[in-house]
């Protein structure tokens, strides 16, 4: 919005000008919502660890072959560091 004109002619003016940018914002966010579809997974096994001493967040998908995957197959060690890394857990 704007608006202006002759104070006095040919010498003084005005001028006016506004501008808004309104934001509705419930401050809540659904970002992350459910944990990102991750599920806690017990990997000791696969380190050699006891039970529950590395447990890691993974998608459905991963837990799935985690479960088909036996302990000691070659690079299954690997691959459960990189998914509980991956998910954010040491």
């Amino acid at each position: 919005m704007a608006f202006g004109g002759p104070i006095q002619k040919d010498k003084t003016y005005y001028y006016f000008s506004f501008e808004t940018t309104r934001r509705h914002e419930t401050g809540f966010s659904s970002i992350g919502q459910d944990n990102f579809g991750l599920s806690p997974y017990d990997a000791s096994a696969f380190l050699g660890l006891p039970p529950t001493a590395y447990v890691i967040q993974a998608t459905t998908e991963q837990v799935d072959f985690l479960n088909k995957t036996p302990p000691g197959t070659p690079g299954a060690d690997q691959y459960v560091v990189l998914v509980g890394r991956s998910s954010g857990w040491l």
